[in-house]
This record gives structure tokens, C-alpha cells and sequence, in this order.
């Protein structure tokens, strides 16, 4: 059983590059100002790049690459994004841009936790 899970583990890891090892560990203390650390350390990485009507080609490149490592963690399972919810409707927002539902925040999954325990990042599957 535990062959197998680390033989589960590795498969999934063998899907990720380190850039996404880096957005997954990011998720592991999300709050702000949280992790200062960390976050200074990877700060060209984890800098949010936001696109607008006039961007520049770089930007959009830069900004699409940003938008599919966050979209691989979650389809890995490996972070978890909650929908934000219009207070009045009750309803799911969405995105004028996109048309997807607007995020409210994300979180690490316990597979993230324990992939990121599995390779040393973490001691602990606790540690928030």
C-alpha cells in the first residue's frame, strides 16, 4: 500500500516542472504577508501577471503560462480553487473576461500536502 502510494505520488510529480513545484508550495500558507520568506526567494515566479485590453504580446505569453500552471495544479487535484459567491443571488460570479466563475481563493489540497511531503518541502502534513 504505502509502494503504491509513493509510486501514485511519483507519477504526479513526474507531470509537474518546478515552476509549478514553486506555485504548489505557495498555496501552502496563502495568506498575505504570510511566507515572506519564500515568497521574496521566488518572487519573479510568483508575481501575479495580470492581462488587460492594450498588453503587450510578452505580457499575454507571460500571463497565459502563469494561468496553465495554476489550472495543471488543480486538474492534478493538488490545489483547490473556491468559486466566489454573489452575496445578493447567491449565485457563482463570473468573469466579464473569461466567462468563468470568478475565484475567491484557493487552496492546497492533502494530496498537495503530502506530494509536497513525500519530496522534502514539508516535514509535517499539519503545517499550514
Amino acid at each position: 500500500r504505502l509502494l503504491f502510494r509513493q509510486v501514485q505520488l511519483l507519477k504526479i510529480l513526474s507531470e509537474l516542472n518546478d515552476i509549478e513545484i514553486i506555485w504548489l508550495r505557495s498555496y501552502l500558507v496563502p495568506a498575505i504577508g504570510g511566507d515572506e520568506e519564500f515568497r521574496q526567494k521566488h518572487k519573479n515566479i510568483l508575481q501575479p501577471i495580470h492581462t488587460y485590453l492594450e498588453a503587450d504580446e510578452d505580457t499575454m505569453t507571460k500571463a497565459a503560462l502563469q494561468n496553465s500552471y495554476k489550472e495543471h495544479l488543480e486538474r492534478l487535484k493538488l490545489i483547490d480553487h473556491k468559486i466566489r459567491i454573489d452575496k445578493k443571488t447567491k449565485m457563482p460570479e463570473f468573469d466579464n473576461f473569461t466567462g468563468r466563475p470568478k475565484k475567491s481563493y484557493s487552496t492546497i489540497t492533502t494530496l498537495g500536502r503530502l506530494l509536497l511531503k513525500q519530496i522534502g518541502i514539508i516535514d509535517d502534513l499539519n503545517q499550514r
